[in-house]
């Protein structure tokens, strides 16, 4: 992934949980997702207080969400 605003960032990662109920029984679940950031960014925001992040997909990450996706249907065959 790539920052919009800046390109030469390294763009990281920070996992976030999430708390939903389960649409079949009710139940509160837990949902953790690997969300990308801009650390650049982040920065800005916590100056600021206007978090205004766009990432975009550059195509070493297509190129590996194609790798995955084959693994995937390989696995799944």
């Amino acid at each position: 992934m790539k920052c919009v605003t800046h390109p030469n960032a390294i763009i990281e990662w920070q996992e976030v949980v999430e708390t939903k109920n389960h649409p079949l029984l009710g139940d509160l679940v837990k949902i953790t997702k690997d969300i990308p950031y801009c650390p650049e960014c982040f920065e800005e925001y916590t100056e600021t207080g206007t978090y205004n992040s766009k990432l975009e997909m550059c195509e070493q990450d297509y190129l590996e969400s194609q790798v995955d996706n084959y693994i995937e249907n390989y696995r799944s065959k």
